[in-house]
């Protein structure tokens, strides 16, 4: 069952916890149902707002994956709005 690890990696994203992310990644990618894959684009179209992404394709996943790779070791949580955002 897809649900149960997408319902907890939206938690930890929630809570600020990067591994969400990746989790979240995989979700996207490999999640077998879906509307697991899709809820995880959406969700991580949420969480990173700077990566510009489109959530309904390949390309954005990879848009995400990218943006995530490149500014997730320094980013901030910002705890109001749910979003990783890229520290300048």
């Amino acid at each position: 069952d897809d649900w149960v690890p997408l319902k907890a990696s939206v938690a930890l994203v929630d809570l600020g916890e990067p591994a969400g992310i990746e989790h979240l990644l995989i979700a996207a990618k490999d999640a077998e149902g879906h509307m697991a894959r899709v809820t995880a684009l959406k969700s991580l179209k949420r969480s990173l707002p700077g990566a510009g992404a489109d959530p309904g394709d390949d390309e954005g996943l990879e848009a995400l994956s990218s943006w995530w790779k490149a500014h997730g070791s320094t980013s901030t949580f910002d705890k109001e709005t749910k979003a990783w955002k890229e520290t300048k």
